[in-house]
C-alpha cells in the first residue's frame, strides 16, 4: 500500500513537471512594465499590414514580399510594428494610471462614425470589410478602444487658453 502511494506520487509529479514542460512560453518579443508582447502579437499585426499593403497596391499575397528585398522590407516593417506596439503599451499604461476609462457606447459610437465615412451600410457590411483585412469585429473593437483612450488623454493634457490662442495667432 505504500508503494502505490508512493508510486502514484511520483507518476503525478512526473505528470505535473511533463505537462509544465510540454507548456513552452510564448517567445517574447519585448517587455514593457511588466506587460508582455509577444513575437506572435507582432506577427499578426505584420500579417494585417501585410494584407492591407497588397490591397492598396495590388498583388497577391505574399507575391509582393519574396525573395530577399522582400524580406528586408518585411524585417523593417515587423521592427516598426514592434515599436509601435511597445508605444502604444506606454501611453496605454498611462492612460491606465490617469483612470481614463472607455465605455462600450463610445466605441460604438466611434464604430458608427467609421461606417458612416468609409459608406459601410450595416454591421454585416463592416464585418465584410474586416474580413478582407484579416481583422475581426471584437479585435476591431478593442483597437478602436485603444484609440479612444489615446485621444483622451491627448485631449486631457492638452489645455488651451484664449492667451494661447492669440500668442499663436500674433507669432
Amino acid at each position: 500500500m505504500k508503494f502505490l502511494k508512493y508510486g502514484l506520487a511520483v507518476v503525478l509529479i512526473a505528470v505535473v513537471a511533463l505537462s509544465v514542460a510540454g507548456c513552452s512560453k510564448e517567445p517574447l518579443a519585448a517587455k514593457v512594465n511588466g506587460k508582455k508582447i509577444t513575437v506572435a502579437e507582432v506577427d499578426e499585426k505584420l500579417q494585417l499590414q501585410l494584407k492591407q499593403l497588397e490591397q492598396q497596391y495590388g498583388g497577391q499575397h505574399g507575391e509582393m514580399f519574396k525573395g530577399a528585398e522582400g524580406e528586408k522590407i518585411k524585417n523593417q516593417l515587423k521592427q516598426t510594428i514592434l515599436d509601435q506596439l511597445i508605444d502604444m503599451e506606454l501611453i496605454l499604461q498611462e492612460a491606465d494610471k490617469q483612470g481614463i476609462k472607455v465605455t462600450d457606447k463610445e466605441v460604438d459610437k466611434k464604430i458608427a462614425e467609421i461606417m458612416k465615412s468609409s459608406n459601410l451600410k450595416d454591421q454585416k457590411a463592416l464585418e465584410e470589410a474586416l474580413k478582407k483585412t484579416g481583422m475581426t469585429l471584437d479585435k476591431f473593437k478593442g483597437e478602436i478602444d485603444k484609440v479612444i483612450r489615446l485621444e483622451k488623454l491627448i485631449s486631457k493634457g492638452l489645455k488651451v487658453t484664449d492667451k494661447d490662442v492669440e500668442k499663436y495667432y500674433n507669432e
